[in-house]
This record gives C-alpha cells, structure tokens and sequence, in this order.
C-alpha cells in the first residue's frame, strides 16, 4: 500500500497527539490535581499506555515490523565509545551544575517532603526505588521517546526538526515532576537540563538508530542524580 507524504505527516501527528501527552497528564493527577490513590493510578496508566500504544499502533496501525533497536557490527565500536564520551561528559554536567547553581536552587525540604509522602523515605527504600527508575523506566523512556515519538516526529517536521520537538515533548512531564520534588527555581533548572539531555539523546538514536547507547548514557544521568539526593537527603542536616 503507498502512503503518501502528507497521509504519513498526519498519521504521525495523530500518533502524537494520542501518547505524546499521557505522561504529563499522569504527573499532573500525581503531583498536583489528585494526590493519593487515585493519581497514582492515574499515573501508572499513563505508564502502561507509552508502553504498550507504540507496539500497538506499529503492528495494527502502521504495519511496522518490531525490532529489539540493535547496533550494526560495524557501528558498535564507535558508538559505545561515543556512549563513553557523552557518559564523562554527563557525570562533568551533572555533578558541577550541582556544585555551581543547584545546591542554592534546590529545595530540600519539598524534596524531602515529597520523598517521604511517597514512602521512600528510607535510605533503602530510597535506593531501590531510584535504581528502578535509572534502570527499568529509563529503558522504558528510550524506547518511547527516542525509539517511537523521535520517529513520529521525524515524519512530521524532519529529522533536524524532529530533535527539539521530541526532546522538548519529552521534557513536559519532567517540568511538572521537578517543580514539586525540587521547587520551582530548581525544578526548571532542572527540566532545561532534561531538555538538553533530550536533544543528546535524539542525537544518539538519530546517528546509530539504537536506543542502546542513549539508554547507557540516560542511566548514567539518573544514577548521577540518585548519588546527590542521596547526600541531601540522607547525608546532610535538614536546613
């Protein structure tokens, strides 16, 4: 069956328009409508459906076949030690901005609060659950937002384009998520760094079209962050 350009452009925006917002909608109900139960619920909906819609729509709507997003041989030197790079430079970013700006930003008793409704409150509790998050969930946000809505968007503006508007699609839930956990200056702080994170990330799957080496460097970014709240959290006297 041919598809033309533009049936393919507004099959992509309805792709969009159909996942590209469940998640901020669950960290609204979450973080600032619903609080509780109910938006938690809310909230792990919206994480079944990016997980579940892209295989959906590829196998029934799109007719795509399904692939595990592996390296070539000839590509796997340069882009792990391009993952490596990009790693170094993450651990530099992430530790000195927090050194620099984030310290004063970053208010720890909205963290501390929130950590604590969440019942994590525990170093333990606290670890296991972040390690869940650098590990599963991003995984989970590399397959969704670079391996399907980086693509929809390609097919909507282009690659170049596509870049900014899914690293900035990806950040939205993560503006909503910060600005509670962290506080407003710090929050947004944080979210321009997600969205910087997101155009790395595009960049990744744009040059190997892989999610493996994006997802690498992702991991080291959460873990990164997990070794700062667990010194605020449980390493320093509450302010």
């Amino acid at each position: 069956m041919c598809v033309t350009r533009s049936s393919k452009s507004r099959r992509a925006l309805l792709a969009l328009v159909l996942t590209a917002p469940a998640t901020t909608v669950g960290s609204l109900a979450a973080y600032v409508f619903l609080p509780g139960a109910t938006g938690q619920g809310i909230y792990m909906a919206a994480r079944a459906w990016i997980a579940l819609a892209p295989l959906v729509w590829l196998l029934w709507i799109a007719r795509e076949r399904i692939s595990w997003s592996g390296l070539p041989r000839e590509s796997r030197r340069e882009a792990w030690l391009g993952a490596g790079a990009i790693s170094l430079a993450v651990l530099v970013v992430v530790f000195g901005g927090y050194a620099l700006v984030g310290e004063r930003l970053l208010d720890a008793d909205a963290l501390r609060r929130s950590v604590e409704t969440s019942g994590i409150g525990t170093p333990l509790r606290f670890v296991v659950a972040a390690l869940a998050i650098s590990f599963v969930n991003s995984l989970l946000e590399e397959y969704f937002w670079r391996w399907f809505v980086f693509r929809r968007c390609a097919e909507l503006v282009g690659e170049p384009r596509a870049v900014p508007l899914a690293a900035a699609l990806f950040t939205s839930h993560h503006v909503v998520t910060f600005c509670v956990l962290f506080g407003a200056q710090a929050g947004l702080a944080a979210s321009l760094a997600v969205f910087v994170a997101g155009c790395v990330w595009s960049l990744c799957y744009l040059r190997w079209r892989s999610i493996w080496p994006g997802w690498w460097t992702h991991v080291v970014a959460d873990l990164a962050g997990i070794a700062i709240g667990v010194q605020v959290l449980f390493m320093s006297a509450p302010g």
